[in-house]
Order: C-alpha cells, then structure tokens, then sequence
C-alpha cells in the first residue's frame, strides 16, 4: 500500500506542474436575455489547462474564469450550454472581440463594437437586434471580462 500511495503523490505532484486547474462557477451568461446566479460564487468544478499553452498564450491563471453560455443570440459562434473561458483582467473592449457584460444583476456575452458615442453589443445571431449603449449610459455597463475559449459539445 505504501509504494501505491508513492505512486499517486508523484503523479499528483507531475500533474500540478503540467497543469493549473481554472475554476468554473455556475452561471450562466446569456446568449439571449441576461441571467445571474449570485448565490454561487464558489467554483463548483475545475477544468484542467496546460500551464505551458497558458504562458504560450500569456494569460495568468488567476486572471481566469470559467462559465456558460446560455441562449442562442450569438449561434453560430457560442451555442446554448457552451462552456466559456473569461480572461477576467481584459475588461476595457476592443473592436470585434466578444465580452461578458453586466448590466445590474444581468450577465450577457455580446460581440463589441464602438460607435461614435457609444457602445454596440452585437448578438452574431442575426434574429437579434444590436443594442447601442449611448456614452451616458455606459456606466451602468460592466465589462466582466473577454472570451478567450469557447468550449463545445459535438454530437450527443
């Protein structure tokens, strides 16, 4: 029993210098009409990324999040249920990325683009209208963080 327990100390130990395990929180963010569970800030799982591909990247792991999607506003890019990785410091918008947005106890992903004066938040699903947040209404408006991973289900 003891080598056993030597084994899976020295695996444990090859699989944290591998790999940072990124948390994810149930929420949702709305592809479609906003949603929030604000009672669940703890992680309720973790998902296991190569440090090496994150320094490749030069994200921080600290600086990661984990979530869903919820909705069908920006098919064919992020599907109902897609698991979204949010790089949490990228919070001032550029041009065609897609953000997580709050609005009050909202939460939304939108494709951002800046207008004279204002905000768009472009749903990529063409069913859905842009919503145009004029300069005096942007501070109702927190950027949460960038999309940087969308994680898809392929077949049943």
């Amino acid at each position: 029993m003891e080598v056993f327990e030597t084994i899976l100390h020295e695996l444990k130990g090859s699989f944290s210098e591998e790999f940072s395990l990124i948390p994810g929180y149930r929420v949702q963010v709305s592809a479609g009409h906003g949603s929030l569970n604000p009672d669940q800030l703890e992680p309720t799982r973790h998902l296991a990324f190569r440090r090496k591909w994150l320094k490749y990247r030069g994200f921080n792991e600290k600086d990661l999040a984990i979530v869903w999607a919820k909705g069908d506003s920006m098919e064919p890019t992020i599907h109902n249920n897609d698991t979204l990785v949010v790089h949490l410091g990228r919070n001032k918008p550029a041009d065609g990325h897609i953000y997580i947005f709050r609005n009050g106890d909202e939460l939304f992903v939108k494709r951002y683009q800046s207008m004279l004066g204002s905000w768009r938040l472009i749903s990529d699903n063409s069913f859905y209208s842009d919503l145009d947040i004029p300069k005096d209404d942007q501070h109702q408006f927190d950027v949460v963080g960038q999309v940087i991973l969308i994680a898809k289900d392929l077949g049943d």
